[in-house]
Parts: structure tokens; C-alpha cells; sequence
């Protein structure tokens, strides 16, 4: 995990988080591992649902996989910033006035 700078993203992420878990946001670090916040299986799905919709953003691959890989918030985090990232980058141009 690297060292996740406060944007606007990561500020999303964290207050879409704390209020699907009714946890205070202050209490989210990076360093917060998803199982310190009890998500059962469920949950997790739910809560990646959640971010996809409210974001934008698709974290591609199988949700077992996604559970083993984001050991922490802060893996959500830099997941999440990957899949904008790519997004942007494969996103269409739009073609320039004619």
C-alpha cells in the first residue's frame, strides 16, 4: 500500500465508507484493515456495489479476489484511484471541432 495523499477521491471513498459502516470517518485510516471493521462477505460486496455507483468506477475483477487483494482501506483506495485512472486513459477522445 503506498502512502494514500488526501484528495478529493480519497475523501470520497473514506466518507462513502464510514457511512455504509456508521463509523466516524476520523476513525478510517489507510492502515484500518477491513477485517478490524467486521465486514462479513456481504457486506464487502455491498459496500463494492456501493463505491462502484457512487464513483463511477467498475473494480473489475471476482469479487473473491477483490476480498483477498483489499486487506485495508488503503487498498481500496489506491484500487479505486487505478480503475479511474485506466478508465480515463481508455476513455474515447471526443473528436475535435470539424
Amino acid at each position: 500500500m503506498s502512502d494514500i495523499p488526501q484528495d478529493a477521491l480519497t475523501d470520497r471513498l473514506l466518507h462513502l465508507m464510514a457511512d455504509y459502516l456508521d463509523v466516524p470517518v476520523e476513525t478510517l485510516t489507510p492502515a484500518t484493515t477491513i477485517a478490524s471493521l467486521h465486514i462479513d462477505s456481504l457486506d464487502f460486496i455491498e459496500m463494492v456495489f456501493l463505491i462502484e455507483e457512487q464513483v463511477g468506477i467498475s473494480l473489475d475483477g471476482a469479487l473473491e479476489d477483490l476480498r483477498q487483494k483489499l486487506v485495508c482501506v488503503g487498498d481500496v483506495i489506491d484500487f479505486a484511484r487505478e480503475q479511474v485512472q485506466n478508465a480515463a486513459t481508455q476513455a474515447p477522445s471526443s473528436p475535435g471541432p470539424t
